[in-house]
C-alpha cells in the first residue's frame, strides 16, 4: 500500500439538508475526484443549520475543471471552493 498525498482541498457550506454529501460527491466522482479524507460539521443556529464540510482528495485533472463542475451547485445554495494543496518537502 502506498500512501498518496491530496492535490486538493474542497470546502463546502451550505444549508443542512439531506443529499449536500452525495450532490458534492457526486460531482467529484464524474471529474475522476478520488477521495482520501472528509471531515464534515453543522455550525449556524438551530432555526439554520449549516453543514460544513471538507474533503481532501486527489483528481489528475486541472483545478478549472473542479471548478467548472462544481459551479452548477452554487444555484442551489451550495457554497463550494477548491484550493491546490501545497506540498512542502524538506
Amino acid at each position: 500500500h502506498r500512501h498518496v498525498p491530496p492535490n486538493f482541498i474542497v470546502r463546502v457550506s451550505g444549508a443542512d439538508k439531506a443529499g449536500i454529501v452525495a450532490k458534492v460527491t457526486g460531482v467529484l466522482a464524474q471529474d475522476g475526484f478520488n477521495i482520501l479524507g472528509l471531515d464534515s460539521d453543522v455550525a449556524g443556529s438551530e432555526d439554520k443549520p449549516v453543514y460544513i464540510m471538507q474533503i481532501a482528495g486527489i483528481a489528475s485533472v486541472p483545478l478549472e475543471t473542479l471548478e467548472a463542475s462544481l459551479s452548477s451547485l452554487r444555484s442551489e445554495g451550495i457554497d463550494v471552493n477548491v484550493s491546490p494543496v501545497e506540498m512542502l518537502v524538506g
